[in-house]
């Protein structure tokens, strides 16, 4: 039999509860919910956090690694002793190509693909004026050959995998569409900002001005504000510092839902490419994004916390091998997709790849969460423990997720949860040791 494709959209900064099938009738997201009713949807899908503040950048590591961010040397930069999961199915006979944010280093992008277009070596920009390039097999992009493209970004990528469809060939592909949506600036079409009230976009319970206790805003940058009249002038980005103001967050919030609708409506014209081809039965589609975020929830506006807001994400795979129509509550973490994928395709991931494949092995007990050297977690199926150092300030927090997903009520003081404190303490000290986390946070935390 033939080798199934792989289609592997990624999307950056999306919640994990901004698809409308999944539970959320105020975003509109029809092609999002097609891959939920053709596939399985992960509820309890994770990253396990970052090490340096752009975020995006390790846990993309992490999906290309399968492997924590512990044990990778540097994630700026993937180095040729551990071989990407592109690599794996370009090795195993597969077409291989790639367009969108490529956020750890022209080198791994030559080892890992055929062919490539469209492709982002920043973190973030303008999504009317991306500078991209297109693929040089030697690895070597000088800043000089960048090019500024005056279309949106989700439509600029989604084109080049288009014209890679339309190139058929003998052997699978393995399809990598990396957006940079919905992450900041925040703008979209005004088509899909129309669809969005700021006032009747849900709010958090959780929003606050600012954080409830000492906590460093080191990392978690300012709030932008953005606005695009039709996407065709220049935006003007205004910087506000905390605390974060209200009405503004609105209709930011209303903008970053117009953005995933905007996304979805791209993801569309492959999924109508594949079908008309004939080649969506014989396709597994994975779409996740590389983290969640904020957006004014415990007085964050971005991403640098262990918060379930900033380490909880979307999650949906479908296609040969994957049952139709199922939600599984499972703890897993995105590096697990790299030997999932594997299993499914028949390939064999490399021994580096320390992921556990979804398909046979059991949901994880615990998950262990970890950003820089100021936030610690762990959460089993039902609570969370957050461990906070910052110069002076060491806080711990604990939260039953089953009755308090926002975390808002912290149980850490409550004598009757002083059992289960103490139980969550010592697995995050079994789960340090057994991910090597040898970081400056112990010495501070103690």
């Amino acid at each position: 039999m033939k080798r199934p494709n792989v289609l592997f959209l990624l999307a950056d900064d999306q919640q994990f509860d901004t698809i409308r099938a999944l539970g959320n009738p105020a975003i509109s997201t029809p092609n999002l919910d097609r891959l939920v009713a053709r596939g399985t949807a992960f509820r309890n899908a994770y990253i396990v956090g970052g090490n340096i503040p752009a975020v995006c950048c390790p846990s993309r590591a992490m999906i290309h690694t399968g492997r924590p961010f512990f044990r990778i040397a540097d994630v700026r930069d993937i180095g040729a002793t551990l071989e990407t999961m592109p690599e794996t199915f370009r090795r195993a006979g597969y077409r291989t190509f790639a367009t969108g944010k490529q956020h750890n280093g022209p080198t791994a992008v030559a080892r890992g693909f055929d062919e490539a277009e469209a492709l982002l070596f920043a973190g973030m920009g303008h999504h009317m004026r991306l500078e991209v390039q297109d693929f040089d097999p030697t690895g070597q992009y000088a800043p000089q050959r960048r090019q500024e493209r005056r279309q949106y970004s989700s439509e600029m990528f989604t084109d080049a995998a288009l014209r890679f469809l339309d190139r058929p060939g003998e052997s699978p592909f393995f399809l990598y569409c990396a957006y940079t949506v919905p992450h900041d600036p925040m703008m979209a079409p005004a088509a899909y900002r129309a669809l969005y009230d700021p006032q009747r976009v849900p709010f958090p319970a959780s929003f606050g001005p600012q954080h409830p206790f000492d906590f460093s805003p080191k990392g978690d940058r300012v709030r932008p504000f953005q606005s695009c009249d039709e996407c065709t002038s220049d935006a003007v980005v205004r910087f506000h510092h905390w605390p974060i103001e209200e009405g503004d967050l609105r209709e930011l919030r209303a903008l970053y839902y117009a953005m995933i609708t905007h996304l979805d409506a791209q993801i569309g014209r492959l999924l109508d490419r594949l079908e008309q081809s004939g080649e969506l039965d014989q396709t597994i589609i994975v779409f996740t994004a590389d983290n969640g975020i904020a957006m004014g929830q415990h007085g964050c506006y971005h991403k640098q916390t262990c918060y379930d807001h900033d380490v909880h994400v979307p999650l949906l795979i479908s296609g040969p091998g994957i049952p139709a129509g199922q939600e599984r509550d499972d703890l897993v973490y995105l590096h697990d997709l790299y030997p999932t994928l594997g299993e499914l395709a028949g390939v064999k991931p490399p021994p580096t790849v320390e992921g556990h494949s979804l398909l046979t092995s059991p949901s994880r007990e615990a998950l262990y969460h970890a950003y820089m050297e100021t936030w610690r977690g762990v959460r089993d199926e039902r609570f969370k423990l957050l461990a906070y150092a910052y110069e002076t300030t060491r806080r711990t927090e604990l939260f039953d997720l089953r009755h308090d997903p926002q975390e808002l009520h912290d149980l850490a003081g409550d004598p009757g949860h002083a059992a289960t404190l103490a139980r969550l303490r010592a697995d995050m000290l079994r789960q340090r040791d057994a991910f090597g986390d040898t970081g400056a946070f112990w010495q501070h935390y103690g």
